[in-house]
Order: structure tokens, then sequence, then C-alpha cells
């Protein structure tokens, strides 16, 4: 497949419409990528193990304990102004 008909495949595949002047410099950047993935594929991986991780260590987690939370009292305690189990807020709407 000659450069051109990539181009026009890929073009057609992501929906775009690619001028005349264009293709040129497209053409280009593909033939570069191309040569990227030649290079990456002379790379001696056969005494190379797959990583699952980039590093050894593991996440440490807490347990996962159900707790009964008085959220609403949290709440209430960073209020600046509350009233009983309320926000206490300036009057905002005036009644007509």
């Amino acid at each position: 497949m000659t450069d051109e008909k990539i181009l026009d495949k890929l073009a057609d595949l992501s929906r775009l419409s690619i001028g005349e002047s264009e293709k040129e410099k497209f053409a280009s950047d593909l033939a570069g990528i191309f040569k990227m993935i030649e290079k990456i594929g002379e790379v001696e991986t056969e005494r190379s193990s797959p990583l699952i991780h980039l590093s050894e260590t593991e996440n440490v987690l807490r347990d996962d304990v159900c707790e009964q939370l008085n959220i609403r009292a949290i709440a209430l305690a960073n209020s600046p102004k509350s009233d009983g189990d309320y926000f206490k807020v300036p009057k905002v709407v005036e009644k007509n």
C-alpha cells in the first residue's frame, strides 16, 4: 500500500478531509511515525519479562470498616451559625 493510499484510508476512518496541500505534510509525518515504529521493533526484548507495575511497592489500604456517622452534626459543626438541626443563613428573599 502506498503512503497516499494509507493516508486516504486514515483520513476516511477518522472522518477528516485532507486537502492536497496538506497531504505532503501528513505523508511526511506518517513516514516518520512508521520509522519510529520500526526502530521500536529493533529493541531486543527476549530476555525481558513483561511489567505489570513500574515499581515493586504495593498499595497499603486500610480495612473497610462500617461506621455510623452523624453527618448532620459534623456539617453543622463547620457552620458559622446553626439553629438546632438547620443552618442559619442571611435572608435573601423578601416577602411582598
